[in-house]
Formats: C-alpha cells, sequence, structure tokens
C-alpha cells in the first residue's frame, strides 16, 4: 500500500513541477545556476534567491544560495581571471506534498586558448532529495500507520557544463544540469545559451541572447534581451514558448539586486504569474 501511495503522490506532485524548471527567468541574471563553468571571476561571490509562482502552496516555491570562490590565478591573460573557482550551492523547491533539494559541489577551470579567446569546463558533484510530507493528506483514519511518516528518496547529483567566450562579447553555453535522474543516466537533458553584446556607445550595450532547454523530455526555446547602462543598471525582456517575462537588474559594486516577472500564456500552464529575485556579491580578495 506504501509503494502505491508513494507513487501515486509522485505522479500527482509532479504533473505540475514538471513544468518549470526554477529560476527559469533568470538566466541572465544568475547564469552559473546550472553552469559551474560560467563567469568565472577573481573576486568571491555569495548570491541568494527567491522564485515564487502563484499564491499558494500548490504551486512551486524555491530558494537558492551557494558562494563561489577563485583558488588559483591565472598565468597569463590575469585580468581575464581565475583559471580554477569553487563553489557550493543549495537550490530548494516546495510544493504541496512534496518537498526537494539539491545541495552541491562545484568546480570550474578556464583556459586561455588566445588573448581574445577562452574556454572553460565544470563540474558538479552532490546529493538530491525529494520528501513527501504525508501530515498534509486528510484522510479519515488518523491512527494509520502506513500514512502517519513521511518518505525520503535520495540520489547521487552530478552537472556538468562549458563555457566559450571570444573578445567578452560572444558566448557559447552548454550545460548537463541533472546527468543522473531517477537513479538513471541523463544525457539527454541539456541546456544551452548563446549571444552577443553589441556597444551602441561607451555606455549603452545590448545583449541578445537564445536559448534551448530540454527539461523534462520538453523543448523549450526561447530569446532574450537585456539593455545595459553603464554596467550599473539593465533592463530585460525575454520569452519562451511557454511564457514571457520582463526584469531589472542593478549593479551596484560590490552587491547587485535583480528581479523579474513572468506570465504563462498557456492554459496547460494555468496562465500562473512568476516572481524571482536574486541578490548577490561580486567582493574583491585582497593579494
Amino acid at each position: 500500500m506504501r509503494i502505491h501511495l508513494t507513487f501515486l503522490l509522485l505522479l500527482a506532485s509532479c504533473a505540475a513541477y514538471s513544468q518549470v524548471r526554477p529560476f527559469d527567468n533568470s538566466k541572465a541574471i544568475l547564469p552559473w545556476l546550472y553552469n559551474p563553468a560560467v563567469n568565472l571571476s577573481q573576486n568571491l561571490q555569495a548570491y541568494a534567491g527567491y522564485d515564487g509562482r502563484g499564491s499558494g502552496n500548490f504551486m512551486p516555491q524555491s530558494l537558492v544560495a551557494g558562494m563561489r570562490m577563485p583558488v588559483q590565478g591565472a598565468k597569463q591573460f590575469r585580468n581575464r581571471g581565475p583559471a580554477t573557482m569553487m563553489g557550493i550551492q543549495l537550490l530548494s523547491t516546495s510544493q504541496n506534498l512534496i518537498k526537494s533539494s539539491t545541495t552541491n559541489a562545484t568546480f570550474g577551470h578556464e583556459i586561455a586558448i588566445t588573448r581574445d579567446m577562452r574556454v572553460a569546463m565544470g563540474l558538479g558533484g552532490g546529493i538530491f532529495n525529494m520528501r513527501y510530507n504525508y501530515d498534509a493528506l486528510v484522510y479519515m483514519d488518523q491512527q494509520d500507520p502506513l500514512l502517519n511518516e513521511g518518505e525520503d528518496l535520495f540520489n547521487i547529483h552530478l552537472n556538468a557544463g562549458v563555457s566559450f567566450v571570444i573578445t567578452d562579447k560572444f558566448f557559447f553555453q552548454v550545460a548537463a544540469p541533472y546527468l543522473v535522474k531517477d537513479k538513471k543516466a541523463n544525457p539527454g537533458e541539456v541546456m544551452i545559451r548563446t549571444g552577443y553584446s553589441f556597444p551602441l556607445n561607451e555606455e549603452l550595450s545590448l545583449i541578445a541572447a537564445a536559448s534551448l532547454d530540454t527539461y523534462n523530455h520538453d523543448l523549450i526555446y526561447g530569446a532574450d534581451l537585456r539593455a545595459e547602462w553603464r554596467k550599473l543598471i539593465s533592463f530585460m525582456v525575454g520569452a519562451d514558448r511557454n511564457k514571457c517575462h520582463g526584469g531589472i537588474l542593478l549593479d551596484i559594486k560590490p552587491f547587485s539586486l535583480g528581479y523579474t516577472y513572468g506570465q504563462n500564456y498557456r492554459a496547460i500552464s494555468d496562465y500562473v504569474p512568476c516572481h524571482q529575485i536574486s541578490v548577490f556579491s561580486d567582493i574583491k580578495l585582497s593579494r
């Protein structure tokens, strides 16, 4: 009975959860969330974010917190950043009867091919945990021992990514955010993002990007455009096959604050709004 009930809860809980990836509208704000090879820096980076969808417990609510720091400075082209960064990240999502969390350590290494061209590779590993809360159920026999306890499911978490940059304008990124899923190899789930920065003048730049995500065997393609003024404030708009979004990023060194608002326009997603808030720091380390 417990096995059958757990399976039914899994289907019911994942029916809505499987439609969205946490922080899917914040690719331009937290690009390293699923790809540890992106935006390697000479500085200490700490970040946190909240992703809220809808107004009740039925839709997923997510939290993320993490830190990355340089380990070794590059011998060549030092102005481009360190050769190696390591970090740790916790991503937690709760939805009605289900709560999942992914805790992983990340490692990213950058190689300078030429003065204007570089490639970075990243790996991550940790633990994925999913818990079902049977206390949230309402049933007639409150003393039924089969329904009085929650259940924990654990799995190894592995992810990897690659980033390719030319002259700090063109970028191409590929990530495998969950190489293991349901205790099986999951090489088919990938995230691809590419873009180019167009400098309009000394103070204003436009960054256009396109993305592809095969989350849960779905093909989610989209694009976004970000206008950046004096590297201080950015406004962004974007859309994919399920939704549109807009946002703002304030970059007041060493801290930054980002916000995006998204709106589904497909009936299957029930037109649920989404608010994503993030804050992060980029603190220069003394040498």
